[in-house]
């Protein structure tokens, strides 16, 4: 549950507050400000339209609930340590990573291992300051195995100069920064992964978060958009590793509509032509 009070809200900074909430899975407590309670007591047709709409949002939240249990997509891992004496750090690092459209997933530092290695493509380990010997070890194995580890300056080598170095591992490499800043680390995850290493690639989404989640055999790959903008974005792609049959957006400003696919090198490709605030792009 996200307890927040909205200054000097409008009837989208309402629903937007719904609609962040429901997208990274949880909810909302709904909290109105002083000016609409009154408004409402006075049951004028303005702030009952407000309600109306807050209310429709909060009534297709609940109507997907069970896109809550999907587990989050994505083939870059960050490393979190439940010790840690910098949790905002650890937030920072994940807050920006979902600013720059890095899908990603959670690793705890106590279940580390190669199995769980295993299922990503980079894995950012700048939390592990520094590494054990045994992590050093697991993380050195997925890097020679064609991963790719984002490491702090404990782990040896970093440069005196430049923001980052690169060393080569076997078919992977680990990129040790000399000061591992989280805005940096996701700017440059963008620059350094290919999109099939992301996995899923949004375009023309400046004012937009996107979450995604599924994918897994037998369930969808859902992504869902969140517009930050009080206008409306157009002609929004996105560009998926794999290929789908089939491309279905809900939202609670419209009916749901399929969305025609493109196909090209081993990727799908959606484009959305209108986001209000709140999408959801269900892909089969």
């Amino acid at each position: 549950w996200i307890s927040s009070q909205i200054e000097n809200p409008s009837t989208i900074d309402y629903t937007r507050a719904v609609a962040d909430a429901a997208a990274a899975g949880g909810r909302w407590i709904v909290s109105l400000d002083d000016a609409l309670r009154a408004k409402l007591r006075a049951r004028e047709p303005s702030a009952l339209e407000t309600w109306r709409h807050l209310s429709s949002y909060l009534k297709f939240a609940e109507s997907h609930a069970a896109w809550r249990a999907l587990t989050p997509y994505g083939n870059v891992g960050f490393v979190l340590d439940p010790a840690s004496t910098q949790p905002d750090r650890s937030d920072e690092y994940l807050k920006l990573a979902t600013r720059r459209q890095v899908p990603y997933k959670l690793v705890s530092r106590t279940h580390l291992n190669a199995t769980a290695l295993a299922k990503f493509r980079a894995i950012v380990a700048t939390q592990l300051d520094p590494p054990s010997d045994a992590e050093r070890k697991q993380l050195q194995d997925f890097a020679e195995n064609g991963g790719l580890v984002i490491a702090a300056p404990s782990w040896g080598s970093a440069p005196q100069t430049a923001p980052f170095a690169e060393l080569p591992a076997g078919k992977g490499s680990v990129i040790v920064y000399a000061d591992p800043d989280p805005d940096a680390v996701a700017h440059d995850l963008k620059e350094i992964l290919s999109d099939d290493d992301l996995g899923m690639v949004p375009f023309n989404v400046p004012s937009v978060v996107t979450f995604a989640s599924g994918g897994s055999p037998g369930e969808p790959l859902l992504v869902q958009l969140v517009n930050y903008f009080d206008h409306a974005v157009e002609a929004i792609t996105l560009r998926v590793a794999g290929k789908f049959r089939s491309a279905r957006i809900e939202s609670p400003d419209g009916a749901a509509v399929d969305l025609p696919l493109h196909y090209d090198e081993g990727r799908t490709e959606v484009t959305i032509p209108k986001l209000l605030v709140w999408g959801a792009v269900s892909m089969q």
